[in-house]
């Protein structure tokens, strides 16, 4: 909120004085320091930051909580604020691509966390959406199991659409997108079972 002395607004504060090369910058955050609210500060802009729907407010917050991070003197705060800092940008990174509109899925941070990934690539390949569902299963680093899950979906609806194409050309195609999107070397050629 403007001219709030919550610890957290004047990190926020901090992050425009410095982009404004304002000296108030250094002020605020030595402010926030001396109160005993530097780590709060950081957590509470992290959070908000996981809350916001906006983009660009979400890189305000989160460039807060990074300016806060960078004066803490306690290691072990440090460290704490660095992983969830990490994972708060990690979960906005996920949740970002789930909700722009082409995808649909606006999901809140909390509905995100109550659901497993195999929820979220089911929701994405329910939808058609082959993927974007298997570049999250790499970013989030799944088994591939669920990879594999993803691309058999993708091919008995590439199967089902197959009325125009000739069979040889799709089997063909088939074992072509499935060997180079699982990088599978030749003697596990998925076209050898088609």
């Amino acid at each position: 909120r403007i001219g709030s002395f919550a610890p957290a607004a004047m990190l926020v504060d901090a992050v425009d004085a410095m982009d404004n090369d304002d000296p108030k910058a250094d002020e605020n955050i030595r402010a926030v320091k001396e109160e005993g609210g530097l780590v709060e500060a950081v957590r509470d802009c992290i959070n908000a930051a996981c809350s916001e729907f906006e983009i660009s407010r979400q890189k305000v917050l989160l460039r807060a909580a990074a300016l806060g991070k960078a004066f803490c003197d306690n290691r072990q705060d440090q460290s704490g604020m660095s992983e969830q800092f990490l994972n708060a940008c990690n979960t906005l990174r996920s949740l970002n691509v789930l909700r722009h509109r082409s995808i649909g899925i606006p999901l809140t941070v909390t509905q995100y966390d109550c659901m497993t990934p195999m929820q979220v690539i089911q929701r994405l390949i329910t939808r058609n959406h082959h993927f974007l569902a298997q570049k999250l299963c790499k970013y989030l680093r799944l088994p591939l199991s669920v990879e594999r899950k993803v691309l058999e979906h993708w091919a008995c609806k590439k199967v089902e659409k197959r009325g125009t194409i000739p069979v040889m050309v799709l089997n063909s195609d088939l074992g072509d997108n499935a060997n180079s999107k699982l990088n599978l070397s030749p003697r596990n050629n998925i076209n050898q079972d088609i």
